[in-house]
């Protein structure tokens, strides 16, 4: 529920769809688990439910008159027969082009039950994907306009999605995790701070251009060529470029003299500013870098 990407809305929906999965009977009850290799669910739960539960999901009819003795007996032991371990996931939808863009409704489901939740009126019931239940959310409450089908999944896919669910109370409830995210965001922001420094550095070193090498100049920054992104590298040469071609120049200047870079249509230059006549039209005779 902290995820920032997420829009304030899309939040709405999923804590009223947790909540409604909570009075129902279902628990533990998770958001973003992942439920097959390319799929992560909003939410996800598992229910061992009871016979009232069973109605409630509308997953049996209601017991028939208690004076149908042998159609009552029928219904308890079809009843007793249903009560095992299903698992549930929640797809929370809040705008058309998220639904649309979706390819998740026409695969195989990888629990027992699925829902599909999103605000009132923003899919029709023409598009409700087959077999999925269908929550609506309004005014901070969602309710349920079709019940799910109950569909056959193997014991292994129970098991791993009873696992990550699992899994990802663990990691948000164990302080040693929380403990050791901490560290490693800190470590992070440590790391990218030491990195802009670096290249700070190497930058200065190549401006100055002493060194004959492109690598030892990165080297005495601490920075290696193979851990440049390609772009860094190219910039980074074609400074070191530059800077050493200012460089040498400059040795070949009388020691008197002072010259400064100047940039004229796009083109780097290089001019020679004399004591007596430091003027803008001195650029003109700069030489082309």
């Amino acid at each position: 529920m902290d995820d920032l990407n997420k829009s304030p809305l899309t939040h709405q929906v999923t804590k009223a769809a947790l909540e409604w999965l909570t009075e129902k009977g279902f628990k533990p009850v998770q958001t973003e688990v992942k439920v097959t290799s390319k799929w992560v669910a909003d939410i996800a739960s598992v229910i061992v439910p009871t016979r009232t539960e069973l109605q409630d999901l509308k997953l049996i009819p209601r017991p028939p008159h208690w004076q149908e003795k042998d159609a009552r007996q029928d219904w308890y032991e079809n009843a007793k027969a249903m009560i095992q371990t299903y698992t549930c996931l929640v797809e929370v939808k809040t705008t058309r082009a998220d639904f649309l863009k979706d390819h998740k409704w026409n695969s195989p489901q990888p629990t027992n039950l699925a829902y599909l939740a999103s605000q009132k009126g923003l899919i029709s019931p023409e598009e409700w994907p087959a077999g999925w239940g269908i929550l609506e959310f309004n005014a901070e409450r969602v309710r349920c306009l079709r019940p799910a089908v109950l569909s056959l999944v193997s014991m292994e896919s129970q098991r791993d999605t009873v696992l990550n669910i699992a899994m990802r109370i663990h990691n948000e409830t164990d302080p040693l995790i929380q403990r050791l995210r901490l560290v490693n965001r800190e470590y992070g922001d440590r790391a990218k701070a030491q990195r802009a420094k670096d290249i700070f550095s190497a930058v200065c070193s190549i401006v100055e251009s002493k060194e004959i090498d492109f690598e030892m100049a990165l080297w005495k920054s601490r920075l290696r060529v193979e851990t440049l992104d390609q772009w860094e590298k190219e910039r980074l040469q074609r400074l070191f470029g530059i800077g050493k071609h200012v460089y040498d120049h400059l040795e070949g200047k009388k020691p008197n003299s002072t010259c400064r870079l100047m940039s004229h249509g796009g083109r780097l230059l290089l001019a020679e500013k004399h004591p007596f006549n430091a003027g803008p039209s001195q650029a003109n005779k700069g030489e082309n870098l």
